[in-house]
């Protein structure tokens, strides 16, 4: 269990990181049967709902550089998945992707929500393309952002990177595996974005199970052909994860109807390096 100083520090990261966004979001604390949810909320309260779903252990918070766009054109549930570093928490936390999908089929009745937008980045990427498919009734379109492994395995890269953050927990080696996973730049806005996130993800490190949540894994084509949902999917074109190319080639090839958008000088961190143009494509295939 975290202590009090290790508590403190993680809300204090989680905190900064919302004053980060344009305007601070509603913080809602949803109950589900066995399960308590944190939701951060914005955008115009008739607008279309959009659920966004994060990525590995940066919690609802990483969506700062994207929200003004997203609330622009939606209002944005954006949940801490159960099972992740965050404010939500279960009885018994989800272990497969069967209870992670029963959890968010919950959380959307909880919120009186019918049929969403969804989408995510990363694991929240790999996560929605699985709710999509299990659930197309709810789903009217589909955002992935880099998302996981759904369409290509990681790189041995990918988990030799991470193994420092894995074994020490310290600050340093997680600012070097996400810096690592990033395209280099001197941007004050996206440094201190980064800065955020790396905060976040150390001080949840300290509190946190950190393999609280089942691995992603690549997303059988059978699968992904009940998506019945217009799907977008969004790469950096330096992804380290893996190619990005093959993998927009593998989901096309199970998905021939998938828009895709490949954004040059950006890797894993593509929603704060590319962040306008990663807002661009996502909000354009909204409203279309």
């Amino acid at each position: 269990m975290p202590d009090a100083r290790s508590a403190a520090a993680f809300q204090l990261a989680y905190d900064a990181m919302l004053a980060r966004f344009p305007a601070r979001p509603e913080s809602r604390d949803v109950e589900t049967p066995g399960a308590h949810t944190r939701v951060q909320v914005w955008g115009a309260v008739a607008a279309p709902p959009l659920v966004m779903l994060h990525g590995f252990k940066v919690t609802a918070t990483m969506w700062a550089p994207n929200a003004a766009a997203l609330g622009a054109v939606r209002r944005v549930y954006a949940p801490d998945t159960l099972g992740d570093y965050g404010f939500s928490h279960a009885d018994k936390p989800p272990r497969n992707v069967d209870g992670l999908l029963d959890w968010l089929v919950q959380l959307l009745d909880a919120l009186e929500l019918g049929t969403v937008d969804i989408g995510g980045m990363s694991y929240g990427g790999w996560l929605a393309a699985h709710f999509a498919a299990r659930h197309p009734d709810r789903v009217g379109k589909l955002v992935m952002i880099a998302p996981g492994a759904a369409f290509a395995a990681f790189s041995a890269a990918w988990y030799l990177r991470g193994l420092p953050m894995v074994m020490f927990k310290r600050k340093r080696s997680v600012a070097g595996y996400l810096r690592w996973a990033a395209v280099a730049g001197d941007d004050a806005v996206y440094n201190d974005v980064m800065d955020g996130l790396v905060d976040v993800m150390h001080a949840g490190h300290h509190n946190f199970p950190m393999f609280g949540l089942p691995l992603p894994g690549t997303i059988a084509p059978e699968v992904l052909q009940k998506i019945k949902a217009p799907a977008l999917l969004v790469y950096g074109a330096n992804e380290k994860m893996h190619a990005a190319e093959r993998a927009v080639a593998v989901a096309k090839a199970a998905m021939p109807s998938l828009e895709s958008v490949v954004i040059p000088e950006a890797s894993h961190d593509l929603t704060m390096r590319q962040a306008a143009k990663v807002n661009a494509a996502v909000v354009a295939f909204l409203q279309r």
